[in-house]
């Protein structure tokens, strides 16, 4: 018989159909052209190529096998963390202190001790809505915590206090519910409708927060592919805000490298907090979220090329934005609404149209028709989109296939009508 917690697992949502579809039969423009193109996982393949001979250049060295027949120890292998920082710290005024931070193997795995650390069993984390559905299980699996939206204006959307205040008063200890409010957690950039919150509305945010003692969770994984210039002033890190907030210790920062650079299956994170018990804590749970070895001396090689860095960063904002703009063109133009994202790998689209009825099974019938056309996307049911009809679309793939995914969507909703255009980089 399985333990009460082991028991939970089997009633939270099963989030899988989607990468099991896509594995069963992947799309390769050679081997299997008519296999299904996944544009439900948030991966970046933008730039697979300049990743791939990057990496081919790695080699273990003898100083780098001692780290595969030892234990790392705390901290981790020598110089990666040094590394993360010194990469983190260059757009940043306030930089980053080793002191202040820690190495995890993964944001899924940051999420998990985090909120393990700051929420007791059926407590409530916050965070704007829709939002990227595995949330829900990084924060409930283990800690036995639950994510509940905070829903977001799709045409403009921002960090509104009155929402936030009315979601607090509909969950924070409730006897019957259960538990309380005792985090936040910000996307900034947002995944997935990509945009960008300003300075004013974060501090005012975070000030409501901390006056009720809330930890603030900041994912800043999306920072470096934020697509112009203009944009990119606009963003402010927290961690440049820290001197303006009452209560900087409840601010826990975190960031990868598996969106910008695209390599998620190198599991290195960085965790920055003031928060000593925090840190502390983290650091007791090290061992259960620990960097292997090899992903380390990885991420030393990668970082340490910065004209590299700088030429695959550019790049990847050319090849994304170019991506999101052909995905909204060429939607809008059947009348499937976007909101175009400022920054990221994702958007939102609203296929209600093409729905029988405003329902959740007619949002589910239409996805598996979808997944039968060859094209996988990510519902909106489980991101917490505001209505049925609502689909999130990653569109971090090679160009061609996003092309022929756009077609397949064209083929089964307007059987005849050809995609106009085809993505551009300009070059």
């Amino acid at each position: 018989m399985l333990s009460t917690r082991g028991l939970s697992l089997l009633n939270l949502p099963d989030l899988s159909f989607n990468l099991t579809a896509a594995q069963s039969n992947p799309f390769h423009a050679q081997l299997n052209p008519t296999g299904i193109i996944n544009l439900g996982t948030a991966e970046n393949r933008v730039c697979q190529k300049e990743v791939s001979d990057k990496l081919e250049e790695f080699r273990l060295t003898p100083d780098g096998n001692r780290w595969l027949q030892r234990y790392a120890g705390i901290g981790g292998v020598k110089g990666t963390k040094e590394c993360f920082i010194a990469h983190f710290n260059e757009p940043l005024s306030s930089p980053i202190s080793s002191k202040h931070s820690i190495l995890l193997h993964s944001l899924t795995a940051a999420y998990d001790v985090i909120s393990h650390l700051v929420c007791d069993p059926n407590d409530f984390i916050l965070t704007p809505s829709p939002f990227y559905a595995r949330i829900r299980s990084d924060c409930g699996e283990r800690s036995e915590c639950r994510v509940k939206g905070v829903p977001l204006d799709m045409d403009n959307p921002r960090l509104d206090i009155a929402h936030f205040q009315n979601e607090f008063d509909r969950w924070n200890g409730d006897l019957i519910k259960g538990g309380r409010i005792r985090a936040i957690i910000i996307m900034n950039p947002h995944n997935p409708l990509g945009n960008i919150y300003q300075k004013e509305e974060l501090i005012e945010l975070c000030e409501w927060a901390m006056k009720k003692d809330l930890f603030l969770i900041f994912d800043e994984i999306l920072s470096e592919i934020i697509y112009s210039e203009e944009e990119k002033k606009s963003f402010h890190s927290i961690l440049d805000l820290l001197d303006l907030l009452s209560k900087p210790e409840l601010i826990v920062w975190m960031s990868s490298l598996s969106k910008d650079i695209g390599i998620p299956g190198v599991r290195t994170s960085l965790i920055v907090t003031h928060s000593q018990s925090l840190l502390r804590s983290l650091i007791r749970l090290e061992a259960l979220a620990d960097v292997p070895a090899p992903d380390q001396l990885i991420v030393q090689h990668l970082l340490k090329d910065k004209d590299w860095l700088s030429s695959i960063f550019s790049t990847t904002r050319i090849r994304l934005s170019a991506h999101s703009q052909f995905i909204v063109s060429s939607l809008e133009s059947i009348d499937i609404q976007c909101v175009p994202p400022k920054a990221g790998i994702t958007l939102m689209a609203d296929f209600s149209k093409y729905l029988p009825s405003q329902s959740t099974e007619e949002e589910d019938a239409l996805h598996l028709r979808l997944v039968k056309a060859g094209v996988i996307l990510t519902k909106g049911g489980p991101t917490h989109a505001p209505s049925p009809g609502w689909y999130r679309i990653a569109f971090g793939v090679p160009k061609e296939e996003l092309e022929l995914g756009i077609t397949r969507i064209y083929e089964l909703l307007v059987p005849g009508r050809k995609v106009e255009g085809e993505v551009s980089y300009g070059q």
